[in-house]
């Protein structure tokens, strides 16, 4: 019965082509070569809202760190509030005592819209600033700038990753590369990740877009061999204690469970007087990590139907439908990449 209702879903997911996805705003305001992109960084969840539009400016300093610690939650699976909480207690001091989020650039983040992110990419190790408690939030980023960002945000989760050896050399303005920005600008050239603006010049100290930030996060996420897209994901906890920690939350009243081998996924149901609007659907990587991705199921009341949750024959796809009183919405989760598809409405 399960076979024959799998294979319904997927004939009529073949037939009607119906899919939940997020539109990608603005997209007339970018480059067609970057349209394609644009659209699947958004719709994996790590541009932020406020950057979806004037895609060919020069982005800031403090937009481009945004962005990199969004990217770094979806890598690790998690939000990025549960990513930073989860940082901070496996990172202590000599005491024992969980890291706090850096607050080092304080007085220079004064009157910034990303003031969180630029700390929380402090924190993470992915931007120093430019000495002096001096972030420059909003100056345009350089592209070794970009470079070494990149370079530090993959290697905070790929870990034993080795990259081999590319002579820059050949590049005409190769001696232009600052010193700290050669090693990481050979990395991302290696890894296909950033090119130089034609081939033999690299333009270390032109600045960067928008549009050319998202593309080489997203580049970063396919051409990385370790990481979140082949299911590699750093682990903060056990996945038995990351399922422990949601059950704990008082707001809810239960939690439906469903698991195989790789995943468990966790529906919460809130309690009578809880916390308004608490409504949560988890995705644990039992390597590590984990998803809420209540969000992409949009703006419904989400009711499902606990009866009818199925795993497919592969154990990475998930089926299930939104109760009502007549038929039902159903659903196809990709618990890999963590998205919902609408597949029958």
């Amino acid at each position: 019965m399960v076979k024959k209702f799998v294979l319904f879903i997927i004939a009529f997911i073949l037939m009607s082509n119906v899919i939940f996805s997020v539109e990608a705003k603005n997209i007339e305001q970018s480059s067609e070569w970057a349209k394609e992109e644009i659209d699947e960084a958004i719709n994996l969840g790590f541009v932020l809202e406020e950057l979806q539009g004037d895609y060919k400016e020069n982005i800031t300093r403090e937009e481009f760190a945004a962005t990199a610690v969004k990217f770094l939650a979806y890598e690790y699976n998690l939000t990025v509030e549960d990513m930073m909480n989860l940082w901070c207690k496996k990172h202590t001091d000599e005491n024992g005592i969980p890291m706090e989020i850096s607050h080092s650039f304080d007085e220079d983040l004064k009157g910034s819209n990303f003031a969180y992110y630029v700390r929380c990419a402090d924190t993470l190790g992915i931007v120093k600033g430019r000495g002096n408690g001096i972030f420059d939030p909003l100056s345009s980023i350089t592209r070794e700038e970009a470079a070494v960002m990149l370079n530090n945000v993959f290697f905070s989760y790929a870990t034993g990753f080795k990259l081999g050896y590319y002579d820059l050399s050949k590049m005409t303005d190769y001696e232009k590369i600052s010193e700290w920005a050669k090693s990481s600008v050979r990395n991302m050239y290696v890894m296909n990740v950033m090119k130089g603006v034609s081939e033999t010049e690299f333009s270390p100290q032109g600045l960067y877009t928008r549009e050319q930030c998202f593309a080489t996060f997203l580049r970063l996420n396919e051409n990385g061999n370790i990481g979140r897209i082949n299911n590699d994901a750093l682990e903060f906890m056990s996945y038995q204690e990351m399922v422990e920690e949601i059950e704990n939350r008082s707001y809810y009243e239960s939690w439906y469970k469903e698991e195989n081998e790789n995943y468990i996924i966790m529906y919460g149901q809130q309690a009578p007087g809880g916390r308004m609007n608490a409504k949560s659907f988890y995705i644990i990587y039992k390597n590590g990590g984990r998803k809420n991705i209540v969000n992409q199921f949009g703006l419904v009341d989400l009711k499902l139907s606990l009866s009818n949750f199925e795993f497919d024959e592969s154990g990475h796809f998930l089926y299930c439908v939104r109760h009502e009183a007549e038929g039902g919405q159903r659903y196809m989760i990709d618990l890999q990449k963590a998205m919902v598809e609408i597949i029958d409405n």
